[in-house]
């Protein structure tokens, strides 16, 4: 057998071996970036939801008038900015779960890092607001059933998803966009 015959075959048998040494990294939406994407989905639909079931009746059902007319027996001077505030917070939140779902499905480097400032800002706001809340009215539970399921699912959330973002090969291997 000549040299260069040989030395044909023997890079065949290299590229053979290297191919079955080569382990597979998962790139793309499969695994739990399939799970992490049903939530990014999901989560301006629950905004808008929320939104629509929590506020629109504040304003169309005469609950506004009554809490910031200082004539009523409801009124008080703090409720009305505080429902402003959740109110703007909450449509803040609505834009930057669209801007989540944007970068996620175009595959974005920069996606990882929104997401931790996002469930950051979100987890933050959610203690704040019950925080103040209680604050200004004592008689409204700090621990609430609801606010402790809505912090402790935030938090949880934040604790999985962004470690999992920055060490995943997977994720690593799927945000690359610029």
């Amino acid at each position: 057998m000549d040299i260069s015959m040989k030395a044909a075959l023997e890079n065949e048998k290299n590229e053979n071996e290297n191919e079955q040494n080569n382990v597979k990294v998962a790139s793309g939406f499969e695994g739990l970036l399939v799970l992490l994407g049903i939530g990014i989905v999901l989560s301006p639909i629950r905004l808008v939801t929320e939104l629509y079931s929590t506020y629109l009746p504040i304003f169309t059902d005469g609950t506004w008038d009554k809490i910031t007319s200082m004539n009523s027996l409801s009124y008080d001077p703090y409720w009305g900015t505080l429902v402003i505030i959740e109110l703007i917070a909450n449509v803040v939140f609505l834009f930057l779960a669209i801007h989540l779902l944007q970068l996620y499905f175009k595959k974005k480097a920069i996606f990882v890092k929104w997401y931790l400032i996002v469930a950051t800002l979100s987890t933050t706001f959610i203690l704040a607001d019950a925080y103040i809340v209680a604050f200004v009215y004592p008689t409204i539970d700090f621990a609430s059933t609801d606010n402790m399921t809505n912090f402790a699912s935030s938090l949880i959330a934040l604790l999985l998803w962004a470690p999992y973002l920055y060490r995943s090969q997977s994720a690593k291997n799927t945000f690359v966009n610029d």
